[in-house]
């Protein structure tokens, strides 16, 4: 179950973000952020950029029969089904321990199903941990292996083993949560397409587009195998190669983005099922976008440093004019930070060129059925043990009307229609500030956010937008507050009130996407 963003969590982040702390599962950002393709702890990793592939030697190969998907499912549905790490697990092999935290699963109504899933799941880990230690060329004694999600839609499940945080997985697996059979990688394409050929050009465009053959293989790539090892994720399509398979020096992991091979893999349509009544408790099952968002890295090199930028490239929506509208959105909000007098006026550090002195982080923060909103954060590099931010930005899209949604207006518009909506929503932010920032700066802001806060400042100079979690019970408003709000607090001023403590409707009702 997730829960709405505390305070604490929006710090840590820019904390993560600008290099300077660890936790929530993430590391400092030490590299930068890319599509890594071959395993970390080799000494043999390296990037590629999903932003810098274009092919200085295009591929020259046979036609493919290729054949398209018949039908696209119109959304996606989240699997109700909890999924928690299950401790650590080690298992003994020859050549050391391995040490593993596989997840196990709950919420499915045929409790039989779900126990062989589970069992399943610890034996295809274990065997996986096992050749891991075998084959990875890895001189450690003791291997650390962690589980991490990476789809959980229309009835699948996508899970695999990671070295580290922020790195490729090592190992996947896919289950079909309706009967609990593990797919291969055949299972995937539209019946008829040659999708080992499709792969095979694939893999090859993106060594040869980045130049990676050399340093990753030790003679020229050859092929996948049928069942070729393989990780489904939300964007990409993971194949991974053992070390010495189809050329390749290391175990490595080749991303495929999944809008480039979208037609022809049909699994998230074909086990579609809104009424497969699964799981313990389906009326609580909600809807997402079926649309590919496609997480993009890039280094920009700039007079006094570098800044690193991550960005959501969105695909896959059958109005390629609106797609590219977003898309554009996107892509101009971080190139007028990039231009900023902020970023401009950020100092190099001495002897260090090419260190960053900032990152821009956008991303998508409600993907539900019709709705699209991306956030972007930008923090500076610590300079003197302190980071600053420039003005955060969220902007919400319907896709169904194909319009730009102004969210402060929907809220005010429906306030104002509904006798005493104004005090609650008011009364409600104010506590929420009261309760998430006084501990944090040490003081009682009571007085301090009363005689700020009343409700027509919060609809002239606050950013609003939603964030859903679930259900409709987890669904909140949050509100970006002025730099500078809280006396002696400089990051951003972010509060929360619940959705449902205001409005008294269904968020598709309320944005008008139904």
């Amino acid at each position: 179950m997730k829960y709405p963003i505390k305070v604490t969590t929006i710090l840590l982040s820019i904390i993560l973000l600008s290099g300077c702390g660890g936790g929530s599962g993430e590391k400092p950002v030490t590299n930068p952020p890319s599509q890594t393709t071959s395993e970390p702890g080799t000494g043999s990793s390296k990037n590629i950029d999903d932003n810098n592939i274009q092919s200085k030697n295009p591929v020259k190969v046979q036609d493919i029969k290729l054949v398209k998907k018949q039908q696209r499912a119109p959304y996606l549905i989240a699997n109700d089904i909890i999924s928690n790490p299950w401790g650590s697990v080690t298992f003994i092999t020859d050549e050391g321990k391995v040490n593993v935290s596989p997840y196990q699963i709950s919420g499915l109504s045929d409790k039989s199903l779900e126990n062989n899933l589970n069992k399943a799941i610890m034996s295809d880990f274990e065997s996986a941990a096992k050749n891991y230690a075998g084959v990875s060329k890895d001189t450690s004694t003791e291997l650390y292996l962690y589980s991490e999600n990476y789809l959980d839609y229309n009835n699948l499940y996508s899970l695999g083993l990671v070295r580290g945080e922020e790195s490729p997985p090592i190992y996947g697996l896919l289950y079909r949560l309706t009967d609990g059979k593990k797919l291969k990688l055949g299972d995937l394409f539209t019946e008829g397409t040659d999708y080992v050929s499709l792969i095979n050009r694939k893999v090859t465009e993106r060594l040869a587009a980045a130049g990676e053959e050399d340093y990753l293989l030790e003679k020229p790539f050859s092929s996948i195998k049928p069942d070729q090892e393989f990780c489904l994720s939300k964007s990409s399509l993971y194949i991974i190669f053992n070390a010495g398979e189809s050329g390749f020096v290391n175990r490595s992991s080749i991303s495929i983005p999944l809008k480039d091979i979208g037609d022809f893999l049909d699994i998230l349509d074909r086990s579609y099922d809104a009424k497969a009544g699964i799981y313990e408790n389906s009326n609580r099952c909600i809807k997402y976008n079926n649309v590919i968002v496609n997480q993009k890295n890039t280094i920009i090199k700039k007079t006094n440093g570098t800044v690193w930028t991550s960005m959501p490239e969105i695909s896959g929506m059958d109005d390629p004019a609106f797609e590219q509208q977003i898309n554009d959105r996107i892509r101009d909000d971080v190139n007028e930070v990039l231009n900023s007098d902020f970023v401009n006026s950020l100092t190099k550090y001495p002897g260090d060129p090419d260190s960053p002195v900032a990152f821009i982080n956008s991303n998508v923060y409600l993907n539900q059925y019709g709705i699209l909103t991306i956030g972007r954060l930008t923090v500076s590099y610590p300079e003197k043990d302190n980071s600053r931010t420039y003005n955060s930005a969220y902007y919400t899209f319907d896709l169904k009307n194909r319009r730009v949604l102004d969210t402060i207006k929907l809220l005010t518009d429906y306030i104002s229609k509904n006798s005493g909506s104004e005090k609650v929503f008011t009364d409600l932010v104010k506590k929420s500030l009261k309760d998430q920032y006084s501990a944090m700066v040490g003081r009682n802001i009571s007085s301090e956010v009363d005689s700020k806060i009343n409700y027509s400042f919060l609809t002239k100079n606050c950013t609003v937008y939603i964030q859903n979690y679930e259900t409709i019970d987890n669904c909140f408003i949050y509100l970006l507050l002025p730099d500078n709000f809280i006396q002696g607090l400089s990051s951003p001023v972010i509060c929360s009130v619940p959705f449902k403590s205001v409005v008294n409707l269904s968020l598709e009702e309320f944005l008008g996407t139904e």
